[in-house]
């Protein structure tokens, strides 16, 4: 069960630890996003949220929200992600 910690500022989701080894694996590595048929090469980020975010690096293209365990099935398949 993930646990939330609160501090002055921030409110942070601790992930369960596989969980948390699957963020910290993909976090920041190269990935291609999908969308409406177009490639936008992306970065996975996020890695202290619940989900992860596959975010093109074209500043017009808002990023989209990936389970990790979805992140981890593409990353080790093709890096390729569908939205």
């Amino acid at each position: 069960m993930a646990k939330t910690v609160i501090n002055r500022r921030t409110i942070v989701e601790i992930h369960p630890p596989e969980i948390q080894r699957i963020a910290d694996r993909w976090t920041g590595e190269n990935c291609v996003l999908v969308l409406l048929g177009q490639e936008f090469p992306s970065k996975i980020i996020g890695r202290q949220l619940k989900f992860g975010l596959v975010a093109p690096l074209r500043a017009n293209v808002p990023p989209v929200e990936f389970t990790w365990e979805a992140i981890d099935r593409i990353m080790n398949n093709g890096k390729k992600f569908n939205a």
